[in-house]
């Protein structure tokens, strides 16, 4: 891909650890709509801000006001997904989808490598269930796919 200033890059995505938690529970995937709903966000977030300026108030408004008025009512089906992902073909046909959420993560980060801003990257603003009912903040592993 080439950035604004030409620049040839490799597209990578940053892990995050609520990555690892769900293969560690067994699951490839969260609630894939609101998976996509967020990919979709956070790559629309890349180019507003870049058009904006990271420190533009209505940047950080656009992403407070997503995160309460759309995300947070989704948060515990976000967070622990029923069986919907086992059930998508029903409603969309056959459907790959580890490569779909990829492409979307890919996409979003392209978006970011796009504008610049590579390291700004979103991460899904969720707290991860941890042992003896402890919680904690989902954020980048510093790993790559």
């Amino acid at each position: 891909m080439r950035t604004k200033k030409g620049e040839i890059e490799v597209i990578r995505y940053a892990q995050e650890k609520a990555d690892l938690k769900l293969l560690d529970q067994g699951m490839e995937h969260g609630e894939e709509v609101i998976e996509g709903i967020w990919w979709m966000f956070s790559t629309t977030y890349a180019r507003c801000a870049a058009i904006a300026g990271q420190n533009d108030q209505w940047v950080s408004n656009f992403y407070q006001m997503f995160l309460e008025d759309f995300l947070k009512p989704f948060y515990s089906r976000w967070r622990m997904p029923g069986s919907f992902a086992k059930n998508i073909d029903l409603i969309f046909g056959p459907v790959d989808l580890k490569e779909s959420k990829t492409n979307m993560r890919y996409c979003t980060a392209a978006a970011f490598l796009y504008e610049g801003t590579f390291d700004q990257q979103l991460v899904r603003p969720y707290s991860i269930p941890m042992e003896k009912s402890m919680e904690e903040l989902n954020s980048k592993t510093g790993a790559f796919e």
